[in-house]
């Protein structure tokens, strides 16, 4: 009787400390960003200069809002701005979208995949591949989320993932399209007007795996948005990646 009752005891131990799924599309989750530029961007009046960084930087806000039918499935309509973005859904583990004016149903996120996984194959459009290099958990106020690695094929942390939150990018992947301006950075999400993650919850030490930040006994190295290695100072503005971080850099 004994043996039973630490039997019972240990298996609602482990069920109350065992990782609960965590959805991302959810009515009236939001998401704030910025965009950053190097230089004023085109048609963006809310636009403005930011001395400290030396960008422009445009506020944007992301929100799930109501369903909508494609294809015989139920999805949630993505606002940026108010405007219709996509419509998003999602299955287990798997974020899927389609964008406004298409019909393919592209994949967002796969918080399934385990380490060792490959997110981008190499091709010689791309010149880089991009795999799952460690996966842990991250706690912010009590509640685990399952959080991705994500690194390129030679050593440059490409993005972070967090279930049920989406990317340092934001709720939308951009860098599946390749590098390009501006750079999107994630500030922080809610649900209901409550917030439940920040940009600094990404980097919570709490890897199991593999230490992701970098060597501070070494400088930082750097890469332009096709990946090629660059030595000293850069020769003009423009988006640069160093230390794993996409910036806007000035010579």
């Amino acid at each position: 009787m004994e043996k039973m009752r630490l039997y019972f005891s240990l298996l609602a131990l482990a069920c109350l400390t065992a990782h609960a799924q965590r959805t991302m599309i959810e009515e009236g989750r939001t998401w704030n960003c910025e965009d950053l530029y190097p230089s004023p961007p085109a048609g963006a009046e809310q636009a403005y200069f930011d001395e400290s960084k030396s960008v422009y930087v445009v506020h944007c806000t992301y929100r799930l809002c109501g369903d909508t039918a494609i294809a015989g499935n139920t999805y949630k309509r993505m606002l940026r701005n108010g405007q219709y973005l996509c419509a998003m859904r999602q299955e287990g583990q798997r974020v899927t979208l389609v964008a406004d004016g298409e019909t393919d149903e592209k994949l967002a996120f796969d918080f399934s995949l385990g380490q060792g996984s490959a997110v981008v194959q190499k091709t010689e459009a791309t010149g880089y591949g991009i795999d799952v290099e460690a996966v842990d958990q991250v706690v912010v106020d009590g509640v685990a989320r399952l959080r991705q690695m994500l690194y390129t094929d030679y050593g440059m942390l490409a993005d972070i993932w967090v279930e049920g939150i989406g990317s340092m990018d934001g709720p939308l992947p951009y860098w599946r399209n390749g590098w390009a301006t501006p750079v999107h950075r994630f500030i922080s999400c809610s649900q209901d007007g409550e917030r439940i993650f920040s940009a600094s919850d990404f980097f919570v030490t709490q890897s199991v795996q593999k230490p992701y930040v970098g060597d501070s006994r070494t400088a930082p190295r750097q890469y332009d948005l096709q990946g090629r290695r660059i030595s000293g100072q850069p020769q003009r503005p423009g988006i640069m990646i160093t230390g794993g971080r996409k910036i806007v850099a000035r010579p």
